[in-house]
């Protein structure tokens, strides 16, 4: 019982800084040499008789740990991030029975001699359709070095449904291929998990036995993660791996990934998996059969290069070994969509091509040369709606065509039938040599009228090169254009025609009927505009408003020799001022919109200045009332209203159009210190009709601004090293304000902030109001010293002390808004979060990071040059704080922010229905308690292997201590 207890006490001890740790899974690649590592020769009856060099290894360290050894640079190291499947549904068709007609050295191209890699849960390499496919059993390198295993088959279903894509012979469901071969490399287990380090392995596998197989293309429909840009920096194994792979003229074929709202994936245009993200890879999305990209499948307008193939409604094998509870036809056939399912095509277009380059010309295709194939060849695929990019959909047959020729040159930019007003154009072609002959020159062709308008050639050597064109244009019109190489051997291959039109000048728009002020009587009314334009003038619009808004509105889109005209004649029913104009636009969306022309119609209509809310200062002001008649004017009358009196000027007129002065005096009294009044006119004529405008405002204000400076005071002075800001305060006292500006040394100026210099300076402000009332304040002095900083002496006596290191103390609003300050060493920002107070020391700087304390609870890290690290302070579910280091020289610039976020837990990426068919929704709960239930199962299994080893350990120890009771 004693030694019972005693083995309990001692394993307790043991497992507390266990226990109490953080760790974290990496995978560590050493920087052995490739031909180390990757040019081991195995022979094919004994694949792993020899076993190459550890290249990888698997750990498990603590955050600490992991830290460091990202700074050494004899390794690379990532984290051990588990992949998924791309689960879903999906299959289109492409063209390629035209091709397996084809023949090439009197061979028919299928595919023959060419091998696939395939990374995914294996194969059941014993399916009626695949039976003699498979170059090899499956490879098995899930948790061990990859072996070759016959009793191994696919106990997920996803890698034989891939395989059928590629090789099937069913007579239905055929693969892409006919003879080609393919390889089933298990990295993903029965649950679609596919470990980082068995991918790499799997990978290297695949390399190592290139020349074996005849292996020219590895395709992986697995992937984790939403990436925006290359993420090669943040997965160096994969990179690398994958850079390899490509180095030795292996095409890495990667699904870009699929919608998961099980795990946040709910935007599929916001980024791809990673390893597609991964640069050297050929990245795969999917399309339905109506050739539109596939709701279901990740892209990003980052990844301009994402190849499209069918991946919706796909029908293909699959494994009856499957337990992944997927019901399928006799579980021989699924029918499943995702990008999955796109990058099998892909691949099996890639192995057709590479046999005819193989037959045509003994020529070798290098994977960037065959994504740029792929690129061109395809369909084009309208995608700016949703992620803004136009993508590739593959064609086997045209790609072959393509293929044919010894160059291939594209157009990258700009797009076709561009509509443009900027003379200045910059063209930009690529050109791809297929047969090992270098591109001496390519040139730009742009035409005009069919005939040569402008040419330009550049002299290159290279078997790809991509050329920049510029060229200016001067003349409006219509062109067509194109790109042109030629090798060494005088091949010459053009793209097609593009087509530009150059159009910088807006359309002239005219008014020509009615005039402008035009006062006339109710009834019809002709309005007519016209516009010209020197190219393509697309529409005339005349717009007709009246008091209340849009009266009427007519287009003409027909014109007629680049001219639009309109003349229409409306009937105006009511007594109203109406508002017209016109507005011609061209194709490039260049418009001219003519001024607004007024018209009324009224028996009688007055007009009144001056202009409404005038403010003046002299108390004698001229009014002037006029007036147009349709009948003999009568009288004209002036009103003013002051609030309690009215005062009324009246004088009888004749004729049709007339008007009537009228001088008014405002009285002194009135002016305390300003009176607003009210006018207006009314015209009448000998029938009695009358007209009456609407009611102006002018104010009497003869009451000037008051000031009173405020600061600085006078002969305030301050000190400055160089120049020195500052700003001059006052208060105005003044109903109508207006403007004010600053007197400096004489000087007016608008601003009152002002740049000083060392010297004495005379300030005063000047006020305007909007009456013109003028008014200066007094005048003050200020001065600006000259300051004189003594350096300090660099000798020292003793008995002397250092001075106390500086706190700085943010606010909590600082904290969470994220709060940046300048660090010397020993130097401590103090501040709180969630009211619990933390401080942070800065105890040293060296070579681009910072060393700092962090307290209550002090934890000691290290901060590196623009780099960010989360923070747990409470031991919860979710990061609090985030550090960030901005700057290092003498000091430091570190950035504190606040933060709720929660801790990520590394999971599968599960599809979205357990049913392949997609016709039911897993419960997220489900898959959370299956992810939590597998995670608690590992952690336990890691534990009592544990528990086991120390337990051995100990009963050694015993052993030797107690040889008499053992």
């Amino acid at each position: 019982m004693k030694k019972v207890l005693l083995i309990i006490i001692i394993l307790s001890l043991l497992f507390l800084p266990v226990i109490a740790a953080k760790n974290v899974e990496v995978i560590i690649e050493h920087k052995t040499t490739q031909s180390t590592v990757h040019n081991q020769q195995f022979t094919v009856n004994n694949l792993r008789s020899a076993v190459p060099p550890q290249k990888y290894e698997i750990k498990t360290i603590t955050e600490e740990k992991f830290a460091q050894l990202k700074q050494d640079t004899s390794i690379l190291v990532q984290e051990n991030i588990p992949k998924h499947i791309f689960l879903s549904e999906s299959v289109p068709l492409i063209e390629a029975d035209k091709v397996w007609n084809l023949t090439e050295s009197s061979s028919n191209i299928t595919g023959e001699g060419q091998t696939v890699c395939i990374l995914d849960t294996g194969a059941q390499t014993t399916h009626p359709v695949l039976i003699g496919k498979n170059a090899t059993c499956n490879i098995d390198c899930i948790n061990t070095d990859c072996i070759e295993d016959c009793s191994k088959t696919d106990p997920n279903g996803h890698g034989t449904h891939v395989a059928g894509i590629i090789v099937s012979t069913d007579t239905i469901y055929h693969g892409v291929t006919q003879q080609t071969k393919y390889i089933p490399v298990m990295v993903c287990d029965s649950g679609g998990v596919c470990s980082s380090l068995d991918v790499l392995e799997g990978i290297d596998w695949c390399i190592t036995n290139k020349d074996a197989y005849n292996i020219s293309v590895i395709s992986m429909s697995l992937g984790v993660g939403q990436e925006t840009s290359y993420c090669d920096n943040s997965y160096p194994d994969d990179a690398a791996a994958i850079n390899n792979a490509v180095a030795n003229n292996i095409t890495v074929v990667t699904a870009t990934g699929n919608l998961d709202g099980a795990h946040g994936i709910t935007n599929h245009s916001a980024g791809i998996s990673e390893p597609a993200c991964i640069e050297n890879a050929t990245r795969v999305g999917n399309t339905d059969d109506t050739d539109n990209m596939a709701d279901s499948g990740l892209r990003h307008n980052f990844f301009t290069d994402i190849i499209a193939a069918p991946g919706v409604n796909i029908h293909s094998t699959w494994s009856s070994d499957s337990n992944s509870g997927t019901v399928c036809d006799g579980q021989s056939y699924c029918i499943s969509t995702g990008t999955s399912m796109s990058a099998p095509h892909v691949s099996g277009v890639i192995a057709l091509l590479n046999q005819y380059k193989k037959l045509e010309s003994n020529t070798i295709l290098s994977p960037s040369t065959i994504k740029s194939l792929l690129l061109s060849s395809g369909v084009e695929i309208d995608d700016m709606s949703e992620s803004g990019i136009n993508y590739s959909r593959v064609n086997v047959y045209q790609a072959v065509n393509y293929a044919n020729n010894s160059i291939l040159t594209k157009i990258n930019s700009p797009s076709n039938n561009l509509n443009t007003n900027i003379s200045n154009i910059t063209f930009n072609c690529s050109a791809d040599s297929f047969n090992e002959t270098e591109i001496t020159q390519m040139q730009l062709n742009i035409f005009k009228n069919n005939s040569i308008y402008y040419n330009e050639t550049k002299i290159t050597s290279a078997l790809k090169t991509t050329q920049t064109f510029t060229f200016n244009f001067t003349e409006e019109n219509f062109y067509t254009w194109n790109c042109e190489s030629i090798d060494s051997n005088n091949i010459k291959n053009s793209t097609q025609n593009y087509s530009i039109t150059y159009d910088s000048s807006n359309p002239q728009t005219t008014l020509t009927a009615p005039n402008d002020s035009l006062l006339t009587s109710i009834g019809n009314q002709t309005f007519s505009c016209n516009a010209t334009d020197n190219l393509q003038l697309t529409n005339l619009t005349l717009n007709i408003y009246n008091s209340t808004g849009l009266f009427y509105n007519t287009t003409n889109s027909s014109p007629t020799s680049n001219t639009l005209i309109i003349n229409k004649s409306i009937n105006l029913s009511t007594a109203d001022t109406y508002t017209w104009n016109c507005l011609g636009y061209d194709n490039q969306s260049l418009y001219n919109q003519t001024v607004n022309r007024t018209l009324s119609t009224s028996s009688i209509q007055a007009t009144l200045t001056p202009t409404n809310n005038t403010f003046t200062n002299i108390n004698e002001t001229t009014f002037n009332c006029s007036a147009q008649s349709t009948n003999n004017l009568s009288n004209i009358t002036l009103n003013i209203y002051n609030g309690t009196q009215l005062t009324v000027y009246s004088q009888p007129v004749t004729g049709l159009s007339n008007y009537s002065t009228f001088n008014h005096t405002f009285p002194s009294e009135d002016g305390q210190p300003s009176t607003v009044y009210q006018y207006n006119c009314l015209a009448t004529n000998n029938l009695s009709q009358s007209s009456t405008t609407e009611n102006y405002t002018i104010t009497y204000d003869i009451i000037a601004p008051q000031i009173n400076l405020t600061s600085p005071t006078n002969g305030a002075s301050e000190g400055t090293t160089s120049t020195l800001t500052k700003e001059f305060k006052y208060n105005e006292t003044e109903i109508n304000k207006n403007f004010c500006n600053l007197t400096l040394n004489g000087v007016s100026k608008s601003s009152f902030t002002q740049s000083l210099s060392p010297a004495t300076y005379t300030w005063s402000v000047n006020c305007t109001d909007k009456a013109n009332n003028t008014n200066t304040s007094d005048e003050r002095t200020f001065i600006v010293t000259q300051t004189i900083i003594n350096t300090p002496s660099t000798s020292s006596s003793g008995g002397g002390g250092s001075s106390t290191p500086r706190t700085y103390t943010p606010t909590e609003t600082q904290i969470k808004e994220g709060y940046k300050q300048t660090l010397r060493e020993k130097e401590i920002i103090s501040f709180k979060i969630k009211s619990s107070s933390h401080k942070l020391t800065l105890n040293k700087i060296e070579n681009g990071l910072a060393e700092i304390t962090l307290e209550s609870d002090p934890i000691t890290l290290t901060l590196y040059l623009n780099s960010t690290k989360k923070i747990n302070l409470d031991n919860d579910e979710t990061f609090d704080l985030e550090l960030t280091l901005l700057e290092t020289n003498s000091r430091a610039d570190i950035k504190i922010k606040e933060i709720n976020e929660t801790i990520p837990v590394k999971h599968i990426l599960t599809p979205e229905a357990n049913n392949i068919n997609d016709t039911k929704e897993i419960p997220i709960s489900t898959t959370e308690n299956k992810t939590k239930e597998i995670k608690l199962l590992e952690e336990n299994n890691n534990l009592l292997k544990q528990i086991i080893v120390l337990l051995e350990r100990i009963i050694q120890f015993f052993k030797k201590l107690f040889p008499f009771y053992m």
